[in-house]
């Protein structure tokens, strides 16, 4: 089969969509084509970059395309009418890559300005930046979302935590410029083709070089990509196509598990909290044992134990990617916990026992409550304190509404401020307080019912607070304002 290819200059970066519907090609020539592979015709020419495009790809299910240019752009066109949706001019360079992660909610683009920036799909809002120590050439995601690598100018490979951007390794070994990368299925092999046909595959897990492949001596690796079951790398270098076997290389434990040499304990006291992961694979649970175990649900295997804390743990709750975990305790620490590698990834010290512990959709901040009605907004990767707000009693839970206008820079190191977002606090009783959070004068806001609160909710949109009662009713709250919207007339609810 051969594409009459239309394009004007050479064609640059191409992506096949799920179900191998559409083939896409960007060009030097500034323009995206969309290729009918069954019936081998064009389908509809996008020309909305004004610069060379370097890297596209499919994204909401085969709805959308998003490519970045040399024109520093990122723009998402509708793929059915080539219609743009958004265009993005935060990048202060060209944009060299951008992957889309398994779970297809999360976008990311690594540039010559020398950043990695991780976006919300369904929003495209701004949800992280990594900054990296030279400009980016090309990045790849692991399939369980945990590693992020990327080859830049400087000639190394940086693998770092796509959770909080924290640094795994840098692995080292391979000689010359990278020219291209892909990590295998297992997310514990990392492949790297570069100039004069050198290939060399790295574990992640330690750092190590393991293997090193010569393909074609008188070209470059353009491309290096991996067998859906990881049996084979391809591997492409000037007119040659070459496969290797790639079949449990170098494997001496299970393929898809990091394995820590440190025994596992069950809980030998009362639980005392658990959280469960987005997904519904795992849970986490916290004891009076002051333990903290990570359980497979679907097999009941206990995977991890994380020691650290030195009273009981008071609370839990996964990070919303699933990589990290936090804890609270009564030894007034919160501990965040990575679940790739198994380490402390940071400590927060409170001034009096944590009671509860939340982290930002985003996964770069952690809020926590202790007993003395103080909470805390910090940085996960760090423990940096980025804003502390009185409020009464135990933090219940926090809306997730951020939009990224602000930049604060705190001890050299810089965060994005969500906007607005509130947390809902509380002494356990009939009343409620909003307390807001972020950049602008702090506000707070009381609500209440005529007995005890019982059970509440903040909507998935972040608008609305909704709280149960023994009094027998059900309310819906403003979190903006905390203006009383509606009352439901029920039985006494208790959750």
């Amino acid at each position: 089969m051969e594409f009459n290819t239309r394009h004007s200059n050479p064609i640059s970066c191409l992506a096949v969509t799920q179900h191998s519907q559409y083939l896409l090609t960007g060009s030097e020539d500034t323009s995206i084509i969309v290729w009918d592979m069954k019936e081998l015709t064009l389908n509809l020419r996008i020309q909305e970059h004004i610069a060379p495009v370097l890297c596209l790809t499919s994204a909401l299910k085969n709805s959308v395309i998003v490519s970045g240019g040399e024109d520093s752009r990122i723009i998402v066109t509708s793929l059915l009418t080539g219609d743009v949706l958004i265009k993005v001019d935060h990048h202060r360079g060209p944009v060299k890559s951008i992957r889309v992660d398994s779970a297809g909610e999360i976008l990311v683009s690594g540039s010559s300005d020398c950043t990695v920036c991780l976006w919300c799909l369904e929003r495209f809002t701004l949800l992280k930046s990594i900054v990296l120590p030279s400009a980016v050439t090309v990045l790849d995601v692991s399939a369980d979302s945990v590693f992020l690598l990327a080859a830049c100018e400087d000639q190394k490979l940086y693998l770092r935590s796509l959770a909080t951007g924290t640094e795994v390794h840098t692995l080292r070994g391979h000689q010359g410029e990278v020219k291209s990368i892909c990590l295998a299925k297992d997310c514990r092999r990392a492949i790297a083709g570069g100039a004069k046909g050198k290939v060399s595959v790295f574990d992640m897990h330690s750092g190590r070089l393991t293997r090193t492949l010569l393909a074609n001596p008188s070209a470059d690796v353009t491309a290096v990509k991996v067998t859906e079951k990881d049996d084979f790398l391809i591997t492409a270098s000037g007119d040659r196509v070459a496969y290797w076997s790639f079949r449990g290389e170098e494997i001496h434990a299970k393929p898809a598990k990091f394995v820590k040499e440190v025994s596992l304990h069950p809980h030998t006291a009362p639980i005392s909290c658990l959280d469960i992961s987005r997904d519904g694979a795992m849970a986490v649970t916290g004891g009076v044992d002051s333990l903290v175990n990570l359980w497979q649900l679907n097999t009941h295997e206990l995977l991890s134990t994380f020691e650290g804390h030195i009273a009981s743990v008071t609370c839990i709750a996964f990070s919303a990617s699933g990589l990290f975990v936090a804890s609270g305790s009564e030894d007034k620490t919160v501990r965040v916990w990575g679940l790739t590698l198994g380490l402390l990834v940071s400590t927060f010290r409170h001034q009096a026992p944590v009671t509860a512990v939340t982290s930002m959709f985003d996964g770069r901040r952690i809020v926590s409550s202790d007993r003395a009605g103080t909470i805390r907004v910090w940085a996960a990767d760090t423990g940096t304190l980025i804003q502390s707000v009185c409020g009464p009693g135990r933090c219940f839970t926090v809306s997730s509404d951020m939009r990224y206008d602000t930049v604060a820079v705190i001890n050299k190191l810089r965060y994005c401020l969500f906007d607005q977002s509130y947390a809902v606090c509380g002494t356990g009783d009939n009343q409620l307080r909003i307390v807001s959070l972020g950049v602008g004068p702090e506000e707070k806001y009381q609500v209440s019912h005529s007995q005890e609160i019982t059970c509440l909710v903040v909507t998935p949109d972040s608008q609305s607070l909704i709280t149960g009662s023994r009094d027998m009713s059900l309310k819906v709250w403003q979190l903006a304002g905390g203006k009383l919207s509606q009352v439901y007339q029920t039985k006494a609810i208790l959750c």
